[in-house]
């Protein structure tokens, strides 16, 4: 039980999280399925366990920011191994096709195929105050409230997890502390405002 080290705890939850839907996800699924994957109980490493969930979380989070600001700068260059597949005859002009699908860029929706994370909604006015647009991914609407928390310190200092609203958030999520994995459920109400507002 006590002997699966940190190292191989957070391995076990980065793949537990790697397609993890992060609205439905909490720390306690999370624990529950590594318990049933590893046959040990985490109940006395609970605390730990949570904490190296969020730490996951937030590098996932990190990662994904780097990636799309890599594929903003760089659109052109991952297009270079698709081209020769589309033209092969006319060497010539592939250098030059190489450039040219700059449509397909990952966060319109990935080629036409916009799923529930890459279409971007429309957000509250609340909410876009918060996050700096009316509308955006919900991927891209839960990195930028951790930005904001993170850049206006709101995270407990004793529990990271647990993070305290500001004036601004409190418009948002309307209690004074949360935790930072329930988030989305507050955010639900401030996503998807014209369709909500049809029904």
């Amino acid at each position: 039980m006590a002997d699966t080290s940190k190292a191989d705890l957070k391995k076990e939850i980065q793949l537990i999280l790697k397609d993890a839907d992060l609205e439905t996800t909490s720390a306690k699924k999370v624990r529950l399925q590594l318990q049933e994957k590893l046959d040990c109980d985490f109940t006395e490493r609970k605390k730990e366990v949570d904490q190296l969930v969020m730490e996951v979380i937030n590098e996932q989070e990190a990662e994904s920011e780097e990636e799309s600001e890599e594929e903003e700068e760089v659109v052109e260059k991952p297009k270079k191994k698709a081209a020769p597949k589309r033209k092969k005859k006319g060497s010539d002009d592939d250098s030059d096709d190489d450039f040219k699908p700059k449509k397909k860029k990952k966060a319109g929706g990935g080629g036409g195929k916009p799923n529930a994370f890459t279409k971007p909604i429309k957000l509250s006015e609340e909410l876009a105050e918060i996050v700096g647009g009316d509308e955006m991914p919900r991927h891209e609407v839960v990195k930028r409230m951790w930005a904001y928390i993170k850049e206006n310190k709101l995270q407990d200092p004793k529990n990271k997890q647990v993070i305290i609203c500001d004036e601004k958030l409190s418009r948002v999520i309307p209690t004074k502390k949360f935790k930072g994995f329930g988030m989305t459920k507050y955010l639900k109400e401030h996503m998807n405002v014209d369709q909500q507002d049809k029904i």
